[in-house]
């Protein structure tokens, strides 16, 4: 039986198909309906896999169709510096900025003098801040032609609302509002965890101080050493403006006062 009357037929969804001639099939394999599993009947014998019959070149002659392009990736960083440089998001990134700048101030001031005076001058100075920023970023969105709800405006006074608010209005990514929320969520742990007693232990120092020279000591600074058991009293050292130094301890009592031991 040759090849231009030799009858074909293949099984498909479970039903026989054919009779079919070499060329048909040559057609149905182009149109991938016969594929190397699909079962095959040649005329005689038994059926078999096409990849196994004598079709099987017919296969090693399949067009090759290349995979999808993969999707283009950007890096994180590239992405961050594109929206950095957008006009349109580039002032939420100050305030991302002014944040860091507000960190940075707020662990300086725990060592200075009067501590608690420049921090609630920093904590003034960076609400400030973001009242411009926010005000500078309406203005220019109305001239962008936006509409700023009213009640959206009063957002100004929470910032990260503000920012997620003004994302949705825009329509723009997010990536300066998750900065600037990371950088007050780590600016609050570092307040309470590490600024915040700094502080404390800073201004208990500075009054001891003052009170080693209201019992006549030429006090040049107190320095606490570490905080003892009872977690209410300080072991600290006291230096004299002679060059001596020695330790006292620290604490206060009922009424909040510094005392000092070891004059």
């Amino acid at each position: 039986m040759s090849d231009e009357v030799k009858k074909w037929y293949y099984s498909f969804d479970g039903a026989t198909k054919g009779p079919f001639t070499i060329d048909e099939i040559k057609m149905t394999i182009a149109a991938q309906i016969i594929k190397k599993d699909t079962m095959v009947w040649p005329g005689s014998g038994n059926w078999i896999k096409s990849g196994e019959s004598e079709l099987s070149e017919l296969f090693a002659n399949e067009l090759l169709i290349p995979p999808p392009l993969p999707e283009k990736s950007y890096d994180f960083i590239e992405k961050i510096i594109a929206d950095i440089k957008s006009q349109q998001n580039r002032i939420g990134w100050y305030f991302s900025l002014t944040a860091i700048c507000y960190i940075l101030f707020d662990g300086i001031s725990a060592s200075l003098e009067n501590p608690y005076a420049w921090y609630f001058a920093s904590v003034l100075l960076f609400g400030i801040s973001l009242l411009v920023l926010m005000n500078i970023d309406i203005r220019n969105i109305k001239k962008a032609g936006k509409i700023i709800p009213f009640l959206t405006q009063l957002w100004i006074f929470i910032p990260p609302v503000y920012l997620w608010k003004r994302t949705k209005i825009l329509g723009t990514g997010k990536h300066y509002f998750y900065s600037f929320l990371t950088i007050i969520i780590i600016s609050s742990l570092l307040s309470f965890s590490v600024f915040s007693p700094k502080r404390n232990e800073t201004a208990i120092a500075q009054s001891a101080c003052e009170i080693a020279k209201e019992n006549r000591y030429e006090c040049s600074k107190v320095k606490i050493l570490e905080k003892n058991e009872d977690g209410e009293t300080y072991r600290a050292k006291l230096f004299i403006e002679n060059g001596n130094s020695f330790e006292i301890v620290i604490g206060k009592n009922s009424e909040g006062s510094v005392i000092v031991w070891g004059l």
